[in-house]
């Protein structure tokens, strides 16, 4: 086959949305599948995604494009022309929109989650809906839709009126650099970097409404009231709406006691998780959730929303809390703060549960939806001779 993977969405810092970007790339290049793929990517990436060795199949596309309007205009009007320039029997467009006009293409996208549709308020106005408008064309002209989790895919079939065959779970993945960090000196060097005392309690994440971090700190109240001495670390950029977390840690009590570590470097990550007390998670919603898993890989004890996809990510090797309830995310946090044999046991649960996640799997997967698209194009193809002979 001859596929274009479209890059071109890549946020300048990786996210989850970037991350699944760049780790399927990675896998799918070490499937060694013998196809031809042409990576559509912004020229600063290019580098980002490498190395492109001769021989390996992968091909770089630079495209030069500097706002998310003229990313969006040039995938409707230049992709098209681009994919047939070249030759493509597939395109996977792996963020939710893809061309919408006619090529003899095959057509994969992935939905990371329905929150446009669920949750309106998380977003301005004419970003909703533009996506909303956007998505469900999509999943119009799609050969096939990934989706992250079963969640988003049962969203996806009750919110689009989508029948299930056209839609395939394929998960996400710790990256590889996600293990327990067993040098002592490395997790000290971190705990200075960041002045963490201990105990403390991580979140990382963009500071954003969905994430439920005023929860979070209403449970640190509540925990501190109760006389467990502990910090809320805050690991993530600024995002938008993030007035009301500031304004809750107003309270004298608390300042010193949330700390907002802003990005941190991607090797920050695997000695804070492995520091950490607990790893919190209350977000609203999510399509998969992939500091959750991060944060197991590298034997933290988990404490996570019940909502959405963190369910069937976490499983059994965490605590699940209702995120509308400070008490209860504070009583689940307290469990692993207040019995350390609890926070052992569930912390080698999450490592042999986020071992069942590769990212090897999720390109194997997602090679496998190419497969079978392909094979129904070609199908289609020799239909359409034959009615013309």
């Amino acid at each position: 086959m001859r596929i274009a993977f479209d890059a071109t969405a890549l946020p300048r810092r990786a996210g989850g949305a970037g991350n699944y970007v760049a780790q399927l790339i990675e896998g799918l290049k070490r499937l060694k599948t013998g196809d031809s793929f042409f990576v559509f990517a912004k020229p600063e990436d290019v580098a980002r995604l490498g190395p492109w060795p001769s021989g390996s199949g992968f091909e770089p596309v630079p495209v030069r494009l500097r706002t998310r309007p003229q990313r969006l205009a040039w995938e409707q009007t230049v992709m098209p022309s681009l994919l047939r320039r070249i030759g493509i029997d597939l395109l996977h467009s792996p963020h939710y929109t893809m061309p919408l006009a006619f090529t003899a293409a095959a057509r994969v996208v992935t939905f990371h989650d329905l929150i446009f549709f669920l949750y309106p308020q998380y977003h301005s106005l004419a970003k909703t809906l533009f996506f909303r408008r956007m998505i469900r064309w999509s999943s119009r002209a799609a050969d096939h839709i990934i989706t992250d989790s079963d969640a988003t895919k049962a969203d996806a079939i009750r919110l689009l009126d989508l029948p299930a065959a056209l839609l395939t779970t394929v998960r996400l993945a710790p990256a590889e650099r996600f293990r327990r960090v067993t040098s002592d000196e490395v997790v000290q060097r971190i705990r200075q970097r960041y002045q963490l005392a201990s105990p403390f309690i991580l979140s990382v994440c963009t500071l954003e409404p969905r994430k439920n971090l005023v929860g979070a700190i209403r449970a640190l109240r509540i925990l501190r009231r109760e006389g467990v001495d502990t910090a809320l670390v805050i690991v993530g950029a600024r995002g938008w709406q993030v007035d009301p977390v500031f304004r809750e840690v107003s309270d004298p009590q608390l300042r010193e006691r949330v700390i907002f570590a802003g990005y941190v470097p991607d090797d920050d990550l695997p000695p804070l998780y492995t520091a950490c007390d607990v790893f919190l998670y209350p977000s609203l919603y999510e399509g998969f959730g992939l500091p959750a898993l991060e944060a197991m890989a590298c034997g933290a004890a988990v404490v996570a929303s019940n909502r959405s996809s963190l369910p069937e990510v976490v499983g059994d090797a965490g605590l699940l809390c209702n995120p509308d309830d400070p008490a209860d995310i504070a009583a689940k946090v307290r469990t692993f703060l207040t019995d350390p044999a609890a926070r052992q046991r569930y912390g080698a649960c999450a490592r042999a549960r986020a071992a069942e996640f590769s990212w090897e799997g999720t390109a194997r997967s997602t090679y496998d939806v190419y497969a079978r698209v392909d094979a129904r194009r070609r199908l289609r193809s020799t239909v359409s001779v034959g009615d013309i002979a």
